[in-house]
Parts: C-alpha cells; structure tokens; sequence
C-alpha cells in the first residue's frame, strides 16, 4: 500500500468515528451561531487593527515635498515664540542709553567749543568721544567715580612726574582739583578735573590722542572755566548717584 493510499484511509476512519459520536450537550444551535458572530466581530476587530496599524506606519514615513529641504526630508518644527527679555539687562540698556544722550549733550554743550563732537561710546556710560574740535583730531573723555578719600580732592604738584595741580572753588562753593599730567602709560599729558560729591570722588578727564601723538586742545584754565557751568556738574553728579557706575565705585 502506497503512502497516499495509507492516509486516506487514516482520514477515513477519523471521519467515521467522529460521525459515530453523539454531539456535544452544551454546542446548541444557538451556541454555534454565537461562536460563528465572535469569530466574525474577531476578524472585523483584527482586520481594522491591522489596518489602523499600517496606517501609522505611513504616516510616520517622511514625506517628500516642499516640507523638506530635500526628497524624503522630515517636516521642519515650528519655530519657538522668541520671549522678549524682561531682565534687569533690559533695563540696564534703557538707562544707559538715556545717561549716555544727556551726558553727551551736556559735555558738547560744554567742551564742544574746544572739543568739536562729542559722541559716547557704545555700552559704555564712562567714555566718550570728541572729534572735529580744534586740530580736527579724536580725543577720549572719561569719567570715573570712585571712593572719596578726601574732601576736597588732594591737589599737589608732582614735577618729576610732570603732575601739575591747581584747586580751584567753583561758583557753587565746591572745591575741584584741575590737573595736567602724564596719562595711558605714555609722555603725553592730557587734563582732569575731580570733585568730591556725596562720599564719592568724581573725575572727568581729556586724555591725549596717542596715535597721533597730540594733547587735547583743552588747558587746565579751560577746563576751570567750563566747570564753573552748572551744568558739567550736574552731570558728574549724576554719575556718582548712578548705578551704571558701581562697579567702578566698588573698585575704587
């Protein structure tokens, strides 16, 4: 007998002995038109799974097209809203803005005449700088506060360091010490003027245009004499009561 001969007669038993059996008490009609409605509401569930978990694969494919910079490139994300800041810098910036434009009018409005232009530095509210004055050069003025140690300012010659020194009493009653000397390191001298205001020492400066190799067109008498204009003081005074200079106040 052949191997197929062989299993169709195994299948042929199995068929007549399961038809011998008596069905199953508890597999009614009923019961088989349930089990048929489950399986069909199983294969409904499965088929719509599968479908819903294709469905996801392709939308997580990239996608050509003017989203991309280049085919099959992913969508850009959406730009972040940029906060404006609100930080103490913020303010900063808006007070030294204000303090350099008052400043700088004040000290053209002052020294001008001898100066030419006076424009201020940018993000610094100590420097400034003129140009177009007398000889057409650029010369820096700076203020500097720091701790008063003194009042009035100490004021003394210094001739081996060709320091010179004159106070002078200002219409106001305030002392100021109006020097020429060496400055930046170099020969060349540039002018001062310091006063003591409120525990702090104010100094305003001319310094010497060291690429040219020329002092500012400016005397100590000159500068006396603008300060007896209320005001370059009131200017000064400004800084020292400025919190754009606690820096330079701390250091001394």
């Amino acid at each position: 007998m052949s191997h197929d001969d062989e299993t169709l007669l195994v299948r042929d038993l199995m068929r007549r002995t399961a038809d011998e059996l008596p069905a199953l008490p508890d597999l009614t009609p009923e019961a088989v038109r349930l089990g048929r409605r489950r399986r069909t509401r199983l294969r409904t569930a499965a088929f719509a799974g599968v479908a819903g978990a294709a469905a996801a694969c392709v939308a997580a494919l990239p996608l050509p097209g003017p989203w991309a910079g280049e085919p099959g490139g992913a969508a850009p994300a959406a730009p972040a809203h940029a906060v404006p800041s609100r930080g103490p810098g913020t303010t900063q910036s808006g007070q030294l803005q204000e303090f350099q434009q008052r400043t700088a009018a004040t000290l053209g409005a002052t020294l001008g005449g001898r100066l030419g232009t006076i424009q201020p530095e940018a993000d610094r509210a100590d420097r400034y700088r003129a140009a177009g004055g007398v000889g057409a050069d650029t010369f820096l003025v700076v203020i500097t506060v720091r701790p008063a140690y003194s009042d009035p300012p100490r004021c003394v010659d210094i001739p081996e360091k060709h320091s010179r020194c004159a106070s002078v009493t200002l219409p106001d009653g305030t002392v100021g010490a109006f020097r020429t000397e060496p400055m930046d390191g170099g020969p060349l001298t540039g002018v001062s003027f310091t006063h003591a205001h409120e525990g702090s020492e104010v100094e305003l400066a001319v310094h010497p245009d060291h690429a040219v190799g020329l002092v500012p067109p400016i005397t100590v008498e000159q500068l006396a004499e603008a300060a007896e204009d209320a005001r370059l003081l009131t200017a000064l005074r400004r800084a020292a009561g400025s919190p754009l200079f606690e820096e330079g106040r701390s250091d001394g």
